[in-house]
């Protein structure tokens, strides 16, 4: 299965509690492709797998669907090296 449908766009994030926003865990991975494995609708997550194999359940706000038939953003063009 190679359909990399999303890519990652969290640099940081403000954790329950906390008063300043700090760098995501996956900061480093802004741009990068992902696909979706699994969706809950209960907890608005979604089981994700990167194109390096790593896998995480995450926000659905962390990801963004990849647009098909355009040019690649700067963002994605940086991920995919």
């Amino acid at each position: 299965m190679t359909d990399w449908t999303h890519v990652w766009r969290w640099r940081r994030w403000k954790p329950p509690g906390a008063t300043t926003y700090v760098p995501h865990e996956f900061a480093g991975r802004v741009g990068q492709r992902c696909r979706v494995l699994a969706r809950s609708t209960r907890m608005n997550s979604v089981a994700i797998q990167f194109d390096d194999g790593h896998r995480a359940i995450v926000s659905r706000y962390a990801i963004r669907a990849r647009a098909v038939g355009r040019a690649a953003t700067r963002q994605e063009r940086e991920g995919e090296r």
